[in-house]
């Protein structure tokens, strides 16, 4: 029965149950969609309305850039972006936009990649992003792009990558783990206004993974120090807020011990019905439900769209 019917009935006051919300998850719970591949629009389309079906709160579209033999490919132009943001505004919900690319720095030696070059491609399909007039909650850009951000000769270009997005929401990057936050450069961090952390915590060892309890789970999470970590963020950049752009884990138990890995050899504990993954969501809103964030965002779309994980939604909103 849901909160709202208790108080029809007379089971709950309305402050009880205005509290009793409260003190769940008052934050949206988000999904990635388009994670992997080309999908058509009408197929994210499709997955937008299933996960806002599932229970999700604000819904972010991802982006993917590539290098496939001397050309650049995108999983989306900007003019279908325009097209699955208005989608989803149009469901009543927020829209973000995240933007993978090629740690081109990383790529370089592998590729022998020309990175002024892939600068101004990069650039180019930003300002084409920009141009049809998209408005956005938040936008992040070179996701997990590590050795650019810690590298001097880079600032100048990233701010004005970060700048030019400042025009269609509050623009920032979207960092591997809390470490990858940490070695950015200030001169780049003062120009952002969100820190995005796609964050995958070890939930417990293979071995125990069928058995670990929440709570367990939940002090695994913490050795991270979440909590004074984002508070620490809070007091150097007051102006930008925090965010988890992706969590999870996919449908094995194993991946409690790998949840950043979607295949890795000998998995063999499948979880047919989701439960692994809706146990290890429990957990991390649990953790999460007292850290100053402004949001999170599920990864592994699949394992994230399952009659568990409903419940587990409804939970934490209070339904």
């Amino acid at each position: 029965m849901s909160v709202k019917d208790k108080v029809a009935r007379g089971q709950l006051s309305v402050y009880k149950a205005v509290t009793a919300k409260y003190q769940k998850f008052p934050l949206p719970i988000g999904f990635n969609v388009c994670q992997v591949g080309a999908y058509t629009v009408s197929e994210a389309k499709a997955e937008i309305d299933q996960a806002l079906t599932v229970g999700y709160q604000e819904i972010t579209l991802t982006v993917s850039q590539d290098y496939n033999v001397g050309t650049w490919v995108y999983t989306r132009t900007a003019t279908e972006i325009k097209e699955i943001i208005d989608y989803i505004k149009s469901k009543g919900v927020n829209a973000n936009l995240k933007i993978h690319s090629l740690d081109a720095r990383e790529m370089k030696e592998a590729l022998t990649l020309d990175i002024e070059a892939w600068k101004t491609e990069y650039l180019a399909y930003i300002t084409a992003i920009v141009n049809t007039g998209i408005l956005v909650q938040y936008v992040y850009v070179l996701n997990e792009c590590g050795t650019m951000y810690e590298d001097v000769t880079m600032v100048t270009w990233i701010n004005e990558v970060i700048t030019l997005l400042k025009t269609i929401g509050r623009a920032g990057i979207s960092f591997s783990e809390f470490p990858g936050v940490d070695r950015c450069l200030n001169t780049i961090k003062d120009n952002l206004q969100v820190i995005g952390v796609n964050h995958y915590p070890v939930a417990s060892s293979e071995a125990m993974a069928q058995i670990v309890t929440i709570d367990d789970m939940v002090e695994s999470f913490s050795v991270w120090n979440p909590k004074e970590w984002i508070e620490t963020q809070n007091r150097l950049y007051p102006n930008t807020d925090v965010t988890i752009t992706e969590i999870g884990c996919p449908t094995y138990w194993e991946n409690y011990a790998f949840p950043a890995l979607t295949l890795y050899e000998g998995k063999t504990l499948t979880d047919s019905n989701g439960e692994s993954t809706a146990r290890y969501l429990n957990a991390f809103i649990k953790l999460f439900k007292n850290c100053n964030v402004k949001g999170l965002a599920v990864w592994y779309s699949n394992s994230h769209l399952t009659s568990p994980v409903l419940k587990v939604l409804e939970y934490w909103k209070g339904v």
